[in-house]
């Protein structure tokens, strides 16, 4: 397949148009979103969300998001339960997903044969016009292989995409670089199951029974929400994570790269004078939103360059540190060590 490439920069009603002829068509587009790219297809056929499990190679009971443009849109696609009203009035569009009961227009492979849907209302004005254009909700997990970096640019998303899916519509660098929230409104008590841009702190001014969802799936559980049950953000090196003394953790980080293997670091733009190794910045240390948006793509660089390991410093706040440590512990399978003095 030949795989169409559209610089909605330069060009945005030309990228937009091709994108909605291609979504018609039931084709698999990669359209830019504020959090990371995602792989769109009619959330409504069937067959066209098979094709993106196809392309990312996505185990069957992963499930999908499906994006919205408008409000009236919501109500054909769940049974309303009458939660999550504040939510919405202030924090839509933007990162934040909503889990409820799913209606019955809704394809069982969307929702992992489960009883729910995930939906958000993006805030990026491309993927809201393709999506108003398409007159159907759009189903767009991350625009990557499973298990891999997402994507936060045109090239990266080319990178696993190009020649497997119909098109890429390049809308710049995506603002935060981390994948949504996720809240879960179906049940009796509403549950954060992915930490994202939206803290804990900042849905309970809207839902103050709002509570993190801390249990591991049970085996043979059908997950709500993306990003539950696989390893996930993982380059190809061997990523291990430090938080807590900064001088420890440069000392430590000194002794880490005497070893054979091919090392390379992301660190606080404050310690990258330290070191003379492959390193890149994750901007201000008192700054997390500038480490979300370099984290996957610094990741996927560390991969081009062949490094074997990856170093990366960290400082553990709360808010949306969270969501960072979240992505962190997946992308590192687990090795992440604080540094005590």
């Amino acid at each position: 397949m030949k795989t169409e490439y559209y610089n909605a920069v330069d060009n945005k009603e030309r990228a937009i148009e091709r994108a909605v002829e291609l979504l018609k068509f039931g084709e698999v587009v990669a359209i830019p979103t504020e959090t990371v790219y995602g792989l769109a297809a009619n959330g409504l056929d069937e067959s066209a969300c098979l094709k993106i499990f196809t392309a990312k190679r996505r185990p069957a009971d992963n499930p999908l998001i499906l994006h919205i443009s408008h409000l009236e849109e919501l109500t054909h696609l769940i049974q309303d339960n009458g939660r999550g009203s504040e939510l919405i009035k202030y924090l839509w569009p933007g990162p934040l997903t909503l889990i409820y009961k799913k209606s019955d227009r809704i394809p069982n492979c969307v929702c992992a044969g489960g009883d729910t849907v995930a939906i958000r209302m993006p805030s990026h004005p491309v993927a809201r016009e393709i999506i108003k254009q398409c007159k159907f909700p759009l189903a767009a997990p991350s625009a990557n292989i499973s298990g891999k970096p997402s994507p936060t640019n045109g090239k990266d998303v080319l990178e696993d995409m190009d020649g497997v899916i119909a098109g890429v519509i390049d809308g710049g660098d995506c603002n935060i670089g981390v994948e949504s929230t996720v809240v879960d409104l179906s049940g009796n008590r509403p549950k954060i199951l992915r930490p994202g841009y939206y803290s804990l702190e900042d849905l309970k001014e809207y839902l103050p029974d709002v509570e993190m969802d801390n249990a591991l799936l049970e085996p043979g559980e059908i997950p709500k929400s993306p990003g539950q049950k696989y390893r996930h953000y993982a380059p190809k090196a061997r990523v291990e994570v430090y938080f807590g003394n900064k001088d420890k953790i440069h000392q430590m980080i000194h002794e880490r790269i005497k070893s054979d293997e091919k090392t390379g670091l992301l660190l606080f733009e404050d310690s990258m004078p330290l070191f003379n190794e492959e390193r890149l910045s994750l901007g201000d240390r008192n700054n997390p939103v500038e480490m979300g948006k370099v984290l996957f793509s610094h990741l996927r660089e560390m991969d081009r360059k062949k490094m074997d390991l990856i170093l990366i410093e960290f400082e553990k706040t709360e808010g949306f540190g969270i969501a960072l440590y979240n992505r962190l512990l997946k992308a590192s399978g687990g090795n992440i060590f604080e540094v005590k003095l």
